[in-house]
């Protein structure tokens, strides 16, 4: 009778039909709006990041192109635009003061070696006769300046 009573049991397993597999459309249903936006908070936190680490570097080097285009179109003069050259700088890279001893901490060494010099120079040209400056002499300082601020600014 077990015997007769397992058959049994086992010809009534047999009957059971096994549940269909869920169709891929159904799982594509909510796959690409998560996809989506998973996409584009990722941009937006990049576009976050981007905008606090270098917008502030690329806008004060474009306020020092135009400075530049000021001082070459002679609205400003060029001891005015040494030292608000000088301004930009600081403010760009976040300085108190400019120290020609103190390069800031997140230059590159070869950067840190051209520091002192170009304040020493910068100074100089700052306290010399109008008639002294040239544009000429002004252009490497506002590329040099703008490169920096492109580099490191905050």
């Amino acid at each position: 009778m077990n015997e007769r009573a397992l058959s049994d049991a086992g010809s009534g397993l047999v009957d059971i039909i096994e549940p269909v597999a869920p169709s891929l459309a159904e799982t594509a249903g909510w796959l690409w709006p998560v996809v989506t936006i998973v996409l584009l908070l990722l941009v937006a936190v990049l576009l976050v990041l981007l905008w606090k680490l270098k917008w502030p570097g690329w806008r004060a080097a474009s306020r020092v192109k135009k400075l530049q285009q000021q001082v070459l179109s002679g609205v400003v003069s060029a001891q005015d635009g040494l030292y608000l050259l000088a301004q930009e700088l600081r403010a760009g890279l976040g300085l108190g003061t400019m120290l020609a001893e103190e390069a800031p901490a997140r230059f590159a060494s070869s950067d840190r070696d051209h520091w002192p010099v170009f304040l020493r120079h910068l100074d100089e040209m700052r306290y010399q006769p109008v008639q002294a400056l040239s544009y000429a002499s002004l252009t490497p300082h506002f590329i040099q300046v703008e490169a920096w601020l492109r580099r490191y600014a905050r």
